[in-house]
């Protein structure tokens, strides 16, 4: 069999003309000022002809600021010459007025004359957009997904376009020269059927595969798709033409159509809810106005807002009116009709975020009985609900009760403001459903948890009424995820020899029994040894199975990724599958997707993505019902994904397991071990007490829009250390059959996975002190216990707090107290500071100097920062900007003991600002030296990191002293995150500001009142155009400038920030690895040799691998202080011990140890 083409049109010969792919990525125009054409050329087959024109489709996208009635002009021309630029012998058939009908869909215009172009060549269709609204305006929607490079504009000199609108243009243009798409312009008419004589691209169909090779007496199935995006409503009709080498049929065409007809409802009872990521409004749903020239609703981004501020995600219906500006609005969402026969009570259940302005405009809720003649009143809002642009919103439930046994009823969103000159904030909805009979929704669908023996861990899972009625119902614990099963089949790989070839050995072979697919067991990971098999590279390992068609079976694997994974590696299993791959319909197909650190449900139908486990074993776990079809997959115990078995990735496939398939797609290694398929006990038949597991409440009655919150304790109290697996069952009055969350049986997996209780460090003692002589040496111990149960890896390090001081030659003296390291810190270095501006820092360490000369003197009373023209003065202030690649500098001295820096705080302007900071980016550099001089280093930051932490207004004005209450210069103050230590010293910070807006960023000089400049300003700007640093000097008085900014901050480092050896201790081990329940004894030994008498400070910095966060004993960091009191020695003379005694005593030095004398004497005998 050869290649599959497809008839470009049909037996019946419907024409479409279709370049875009239903997705509108731009808009485009030239400014509003003039009127412009945007046309789309297509060259149907010359056998197609004659073609008759039926209608034309145009897009309209709310972001391109049309509006409901805009005027627009179609314009079709036939060019029959062969020029590729469609201009060029172009001949005008006709233009036809009409009007944008809706926004955000596609405008169907039916052609009242049908027109008909005899060809062969091109069909171009155009559209003029006739509004000049003097402002952006950009009517024509681009898809850019792949140009068809055949899309044209043009646009004339004058404003308005020549009567009639021949070609080309004044300026004409494939708009690939500025946008790479195709316009969204479309038309759809009939022609000459062609079959498979020239065969073309039809752009609803596609066959898969395209070629292939069928043995004698075979088949091959191949997948025919429609796709029936963006196509209007009607028949559509192709044809398949199958070539082949067969000597009597050649080619075999075969008919194909497509009818697209209208949605069936999706306004239901208990159906998904509409959370319009298919756009706004909704198929079925329609917008309706009162005012066409006001905000409508539509999506997030077409209505001009940021984000989803209801307690949805993803895309919301949003109408805007402070986003559009001021303008009359009165615009209606409305769902399709539904039908509540049949039903006792029913709830509507939505999230919304709405914000009214001073009580002037209102969001109804109002429902309809008569296809929308009148309408009743649900709810109405004439205040905020929600947090302003944030989340959370506000979750809404209505009783539609009383509606309960009618049909035809439609429910509408009114937006509106009944006065004039409208000008307010937004509405917003989403995940709009409703409810009916009683319903249940639970969460979690799966429970887990990890701890140590002898813990006891409690959580929530939450049921909620979601249903129109009260729910009832009840939780019983089911064993059967614990009770034993055989095994059908499984396979550990430990039977193999280690490193041999897996294709022929138990039951396993490549794909289409290929070796090259094959793959080698693996000793370097395992779950059960000594063996796992590798999947790399070309390996695509297949497994058979046969007898599983009904009933309930689980499929185990265990699967090891390493942290260095890469590539797209599969786990597969098919429903169907030979090696002759005549029969292949795959049910499973999880990628493990190394780059982007997922797991997903690959083509499956039920979607499903996880986060990707690296560097551990992971189960695998699909549990599947053949007698329902369904199949629920999941990865380390999570749910990846529930649903359709025999549909979920191919579709129409076998109720049937058929075969595993491990495929490598050319990744790195993945292992994987223990294999099994188990026939499953039936789930939540056999109630039964799990000891481990215990609920509260076990039974309720939840009324609608509520939820119960049920506790969930987990025991480990006497279990050894394994994974123990239960089920939750969750039975209720909700009339849909189960198992399944939303229908009578909600079944939760639960586990419990008992492990070794992590390291737990216990020091002791928690401090030292050792007092001695000069040039002695003492020793202490130190404990380090494991009271957990894993290993407990440990290092010390050392901090030396005091300097080293002086060996004293000759007679030893006491040294004085303020010598002694820990003397007290001199006093923060502070300049005179103004008024206090809106932020408050927490700490101040240092101010660089003042910019307020009058304090309340500016605009709304705010304070004013002075350019003293009186003075000579004239600079507002100095560029710093990123966009400029400006930089500025200046000094600043750290006193003895140093500074924890927190973070520095500059002030900048952008000329035209509002009081909303429009600043968006600081990066700074600390030198110790001068920026760029020579020896001066960098040692702290960078010209790239954004460390801009918050900005906001100074309530400080930049002004002229002759207009202080001027306001076009409002001074943000940026804070700049740093958190470093610096020593004693004096430091340069240079840095640079990014703003939104064009002006500056500009920093303002230090500004003292009655002066050019600062006493011994020194500050310095940098400029790439001279790429050296320069004096910030005001251009009027040519005085050199200081700059102004703040550090935060405290005087101290933290403790163990400042690592560094102490001299007088030595530890006899540094690091070691203790095991649960054991304790290593470090012996400390103080050596005060060639030391000052004095007293002598550290810290020991105890790391370790404790979970819990530190300082502190029992956390991650230990810290014990240490410290040597250096004292000098005495002389002890003893005379005779005894009355009578003949023996004579000599005295020695005494030696100060730990407060207690010990002589060192010796006899002599006369």
């Amino acid at each position: 069999m050869a290649l599959v083409p497809e008839g470009d049109n049909s037996i019946n010969a419907p024409i479409s003309l279709v370049l875009d792919d239903g997705t509108g990525d731009n808009n485009i125009g030239i400014g509003g000022t003039a009127q412009f054409i945007f046309i789309n050329r297509f060259t149907p087959a010359a056998g197609a002809y004659p073609i008759t024109l039926n209608q034309v489709q145009v897009y309209f996208a709310a972001a391109g600021l049309v509006n409901v009635g805009d005027d627009m002009l179609l314009a079709l021309y036939e060019n029959t010459s062969g020029n590729t630029d469609p201009a060029v012998g172009s001949n005008l058939l006709t233009t036809i007025p009409v009007t944008v009908t809706t926004l955000d869909a596609w405008n169907v215009y039916d052609l009242a004359a049908p027109v008909t172009f005899n060809g062969p060549g091109d069909i171009l269709i155009g559209v003029v957009a006739l509004e000049i609204p003097g402002t952006s305006y950009w009517p024509a929607a681009l898809d850019q997904t792949a140009s068809q490079q055949r899309s044209w504009a043009g646009w004339w000199n004058e404003p308005t376009a020549p009567t009639p609108p021949t070609l080309p243009p004044t300026n004409w243009t494939l708009i690939d020269a500025y946008f790479a798409g195709n316009w969204m312009v479309r038309g759809y008419g009939e022609g000459t059927a062609v079959g498979c004589d020239s065969p073309a691209d039809v752009p609803w169909l596609t066959v898969n595969p395209i070629s292939g090779t069928v043995a004698a007496g075979g088949s091959t199935p191949l997948t025919v798709g429609f796709d029936s995006t963006g196509l209007a409503l009607g028949s559509y009709d192709a044809v398949l033409c199958v070539e082949s080498d067969d000597p009597d049929t050649p080619l075999v065409e075969v008919p194909v159509s497509l009818t697209v007809g209208e949605q069936a409802p999706t306004f239901l009872c208990n159906a998904p809810a509409e959370d319009f990521e298919g756009g706004v409004p909704p198929a079925g749903w329609s917008v309706q106005t009162a005012q066409p020239n006001g905000p409508q609703w539509t999506t997030i981004a077409a209505s001009g807002e940021t984000g989803n501020y209801t307690n949805g995600a993803g895309e919301a219906a949003t109408a805007s009116s402070d986003a559009f500006g001021t303008g009359e609005f009165d615009t209606s969402l409305v769902t399709p009709e539904f039908d509540l026969t049949g039903v006792g009570s029913a709830m509507l259940y939505y999230t919304a975020n709405y914000q009214n302005f001073s009580g002037l405009d209102f969001l109804d809720v109002d429902i309809s009985a008569d296809g929308g003649a009148t309408w009743t009143n649900l709810l109405s809002w004439n205040e905020d609900h929600g947090t302003f642009r944030a989340q959370p919103g506000e979750d809404v439930a209505i009783d539609l009760s009383a509606y309960a046994g009618q049909s035809g009823l439609m429910l509408r969103y009114r937006y509106y403001d009944p006065n004039t000159d409208d000008y307010d904030w937004y509405a917003q909805l989403d995940d709009v459903r409703l409810g009916c009979g009683p319903q249940i929704d639970v969460d979690p669908l799966s429970l887990s948890s990890t701890q140590s023996p002898d813990v006891t861990t409690t959580q929530a899972l939450n049921i909620s009424s979601v249903g129109g009625e009260d729910l009832l119902w009840e939780l019983f614990e089911d064993s059967t995820a614990t009770s034993p099963r055989m095994a059908d089949w499984s396979d550990n790989f430990d039977s193999y020899a280690t490193g041999s070839q897996m294709h022929g050995q138990g039951g396993w072979k490549g794909w289409f029994n290929d070796p090259v697919g094959g793959a080698l067991t693996s000793g370097v990971q395992a779950v059960s040894a000594p063996n796992s098999v590798a999947i790399l590279g070309a390996s695509d390992l297949v497994h058979e199975y046969s007898g599983t068609n009904s009933g309930q079976w689980v499929y185990t694997a265990w699967q090891y990724i390493p942290t260095d994974f890469t590539g797209q590696s599969y786990f597969i299993l098919l429903n169907s599958y030979d090696d002759a791959g005549s029969s292949l319909n795959w049910s499973a197909q999880v990628m493990f997707d190394g780059g982007a650190n997922t797991v997903t449900n690959d083509g499956g139908v039920s979607g499903g993505s996880l986060p990707l486990v690296k560097g551990q074993w992971v189960e695998l776990r699909l549990e599947l019902d053949l007698d329902a079809d369904t199949g629920a997959f999941y990865y380390n115990n999570q749910l990846l994904y529930t649903g359709t078995w025999s549909g979920q990735v191919s579709g129409g496939g076998a109720v049937n397991l058929a075969a595993v398939d491990l495929f490598a797609n050319n990744a790195s290694v993945i292992y994987y071990d223990d294999l099994s398929l188990v026939m499953a006990q039936t789930v939540c038949d056999a109630p039964s007490d799990i000891p481990w597991l215990s609920t509260s409440p076990i039974s309720g009655t939840t009324a609608p829009a509520t939820m119960t919150p049920v506790d969930v304790t987990f025991d480990s109290t006497g279990l050894a250390v394994g994974t123990y697996n239960a089920n939750l069952c969750v039975v209720s009055n909700d009339p849909d059959p189960g198992p399944g969350n939303g229908t009578d049986l909600v079944v939760v997996p639960v586990q419990l996975v008992v492990e070794q209780a992590p390291p737990n460090i216990f020091v002791d003692p928690l401090s030292f002190s050792a007092t001695q002589p000069q040039d002695t040496t003492s020793q202490q111990t130190l404990t380090i216990s494991n009271t957990g149960g894993l290993t407990l890896d440990w290092t010390i390090s050392e901090e030396n707090l005091t300097a080293f001081p002086p060996i004293v030659i000759g007679q030893l003296v006491a040294a004085p107290a303020s010598e002694d390291v820990g003397a007290s810190q001199p006093a923060s270095v502070s300049a005179p500071q103004s008024q206090p501006v809106v932020w408050a820092p927490r700490a101040i360490l240092y101010d660089n100097g003042p910019m307020v000369t009058h304090p309340g003197g500016g605009s709304g009373g705010a304070d004013a920062s002075a350019v003293q023209t009186t003075l000579g003065n004239s600079s507002y202030g100095f560029n710093h900007s990123v966009s400029g690649a400006f930089r500025v500098a200046d000094d600043f001295t750290v006193p003895a003991g140093g500074w924890m820096i927190e973070s520095f705080t500059f002030f900048a302007y952008q000329t035209g600002s509002t009081t909303t900071s429009t600043m968006n980016a600081v990066n700074l550099r600390i030198w110790d030296g001068v920026p760029g001089a020579a020896g001066s280093n960098i040692v702290f930051g960078d010209t790239t990191t954004n460390r801009l932490a918050s900005t906001a207004f100074t309530n400080v004005y930049r002004v002229l002293d002759t207009t202080l209450t001027d306001s076009t210069r409002p001074i943000m103050a940026s804070v700049a995150t740093v958190n470093t230590f610096l020593a004693e010293g004096t430091y340069w910070v240079d840095w640079q500001t990014g703003g939104t807006l064009t002006s500056g960023p500009w920093v303002v000089p230090v500004t003292i009142l009655g002066q050019t400049a600062k006493p011994g300003s020194n500050g310095m700007q940098y400029s790439s155009s001279t790429a050296a640093w320069a004096p910030v000097t005001d251009s009027g008085a040519a005085a050199v400038q200081d700059l102004p900014f703040v550090i935060e901050g405290t005087t101290e480092a933290p403790p163990c920030s400042m690592l560094a050896d102490i001299p007088w201790l030595a530890l006899d081990s540094t690091a070691g690895a203790t095991a649960g329940g054991a304790s290593d004894d470090v012996t400390l030994t103080f050596d005060s040799t060639g030391l000052a008498v004095g007293t002598y400070t550290g810290n020991l910095c105890v790391f370790s691998n404790d979970p819990d966060a530190g300082p502190g004993n029992e956390t991650e960091l230990v810290i014990v202080p240490v410290e040597l009191i250096v004292e000098t020695g005495s002389a002890v003379t003893l005379s005779t011990l005894a009355a009578g005694s003949t023996a004579l005593w000599s005295g020695l030095a005494l030696l100060g140890v730990f407060g207690l004398g010990i002589v060192v004497w010796r006899r002599k005998q006369r």
